[in-house]
């Protein structure tokens, strides 16, 4: 059985206080920019079409200079990575969500304040 969803704010801000520690120097709005980009790649990066930079433009409608920019910030945090084949920079390079302790405790923020939250209301509850 699945722990109840806290909240979606409660969600939201256990994965953008992950996402600061690990990108320090954005600012607020920039962090849920950021934390959206790797929602979308965690979204689409399964599908048979791979996610390039072109496609995540077409998805996001965002400009490339910014997905570029957003990609390698994300990229020096250690949150996504291209694909190992082509060339760095090649717009049609596969990009997917590194698989490094970061990215696992980004995707673990959720649960954990799912979890957080469904104890307190059985605490309170009792």
């Amino acid at each position: 059985m699945r722990p109840p969803r806290p909240p979606p704010a409660t969600r939201r801000a256990s994965a953008e206080r992950i996402l600061a520690e690990f990108v320090p120097d954005a600012a607020g709005t920039a962090r849920l920019s950021l934390l959206g980009l790797v929602t979308t790649v965690l979204a689409f990066q399964s599908d048979p079409e791979p996610l390039t930079l072109a496609r995540l433009r077409a998805i996001t409608g965002l400009a490339e200079r910014r997905l570029r920019r957003d990609l390698e910030t994300l990229r020096k945090a250690g949150l996504v990575a291209p694909a190992p084949n082509g060339r760095p920079g090649d717009p049609s390079r596969p990009i997917a969500l590194a698989r490094t302790p970061q990215t696992r405790r980004l995707l673990a923020a959720p649960l954990q304040a799912a979890t957080a939250s469904a104890e307190k209301r059985r605490r309170s509850r009792a």
